[in-house]
């Protein structure tokens, strides 16, 4: 029997493989790399991305393997490989990325949202930014003066003249001086970005020797170091380098999906993969902070000390500050889409806002399916509220914007989200 060289799920979905489907080591290496409750340094999203039982008589002699919230393509061998589709459209995914990403600010061609997969349209990314870099290769990268330390033959820039005066004898001089260089970090992390994405096997026939030519052109003369995706976030930059912004935020983009499980010179493939409840969540609290009237603030990731003598913390999604800066509401974001919300979340939501010091909880769903409730907690109100995926993303978000206005007794939505969403309806 020939075995399948691709195992495709849907997001959250469990199935039931035969035992010749996997072998035992790579049911292991599912299991050591993506099985595992951690979170990631680099961009904070947490969780495992499947659940693996090995044959027994519970799976009824086969491997049980189950999705969780994170999509992508994910090597684990180089004979096997998981892919697990989104159950939101792939335009819908795309419009999320530029909010979450900060990529409303790139230009794309016409027809980027069209792709009908993931890996197509993460293709169109990849071909998005190896172009950019082919074309500032044209023009000539960014350099700069860096300081340098050297031994040297003969003079340059500064000599070290307390080393000199301990070692007189040395022949060569310890100098201090400036070297014009583009190696880096503006320029290395274009390199690692290209090398990530080259080793993914994702990218089309078409693409791939576009990456690999545009990685070429900056690698020459750069060091290939490893980066997070941290570092290409609030960079400074000059007039001689200010189109790299957009560079640095796509190369947020393809870092923050890279999995963390790459370093240099593995011989495992590059996963791409994203959590989408992390997506979601970090989507929304762009979107919202982007579209709210102003004078009332947004804040991600507030957190509130639990126990200071051991750093426990609540850590809520979303706060809603007015403009004297005192907080209206919290709102914890739930991606899954449950038939009601659970009492569990409902009690988080609500230990929340009493740690906020306010009267308004909101549960936030990505879909109408999940019932909707409204029920008051001592003197706290819980509510769930619903940014609607399936719809037009203007639209559901002012629709969101506008009931949580009408719930707090305030004006929320700022005069261009009216306007977005007029233009929206209207094509």
């Amino acid at each position: 029997m020939t075995r399948e060289p691709v195992i495709e799920f849907e997001e959250y979905e469990e199935r039931f493989l035969a035992r010749d489907a996997l072998s035992a080591e790579e049911a292991d290496r599912i299991a050591h790399l993506y099985a595992r409750v951690s979170t990631d340094e680099e961009d904070g999203s947490q969780g495992r991305q499947f659940d693996v039982d090995y044959p027994s008589p519970l799976t009824e002699g086969r491997w049980r393997v189950a999705a969780h919230g994170w999509v992508g393509h994910i090597p684990v061998t180089p004979e096997l490989t998981l892919v697990v589709r989104p159950k939101v459209r792939v335009a819908t995914i795309f419009r999320m990325w530029e909010y979450a990403y900060d990529l409303k600010g790139v230009e794309f061609p016409e027809g980027m949202v069209r792709a009908r997969h993931l890996d197509e349209l993460y293709s169109q990314l990849a071909r998005n930014l190896a172009s950019r870099v082919l074309v500032r290769a044209r023009k000539g990268f960014y350099r700069d003066y860096r300081d340098e330390d050297d031994r040297l033959a003969v003079v340059r820039g500064r000599l070290d003249m307390r080393r000199l005066a301990r070692a007189p004898w040395n022949v060569n001089l310890d100098c201090h001086f400036q070297e014009h260089t583009g190696d880096l970090e503006e320029n290395r992390l274009l390199t690692w970005t290209l090398y990530a994405i080259g080793r993914s096997g994702i990218c089309s026939d078409e693409v791939a020797p576009i990456v690999r030519q545009a990685y070429r052109s900056v690698q020459s003369f750069t060091e290939l170091e490893h980066f997070p995706a941290r570092a290409c976030l609030q960079r400074r930059y000059n007039r001689l380098n200010d189109d790299y912004q957009p560079l640095h935020a796509l190369c947020w983009f393809f870092l923050a999906n890279a999995g963390p499980h790459h370093q240099v010179g593995e011989a495992a493939m590059v996963p791409f993969m994203f959590s989408m409840p992390d997506l979601f969540e970090l989507f929304v609290a762009q979107w919202l902070a982007v579209h709210t009237a102003p004078g009332y603030d947004f804040h991600p990731h507030v957190k509130f000390p639990i126990d200071r003598a051991t750093g426990l913390t609540f850590d809520c999604d979303l706060v809603l500050y007015g403009p004297g800066g005192e907080p209206l509401c919290v709102l914890d974001t739930k991606y899954k889409k449950p038939p009601t919300p659970s009492t569990s979340d409902i009690a988080q939501v609500i230990a929340y806002a009493e740690a906020a010091g306010c009267h308004e909880a909101v549960l936030l769903y990505p879909s109408t399916r999940t019932t909707r409730i409204c029920g008051t907690v001592g003197d706290i109100t819980v509510r769930s509220m619903v940014f609607d995926l399936a719809e037009d993303m203007e639209a559901a978000g002012l629709r969101l914007l506008e009931e949580l206005g009408e719930v707090l007794g305030v004006e929320l939505v700022g005069a261009t989200t009216v306007e977005l969403a007029d233009a929206s309806v209207a094509m």
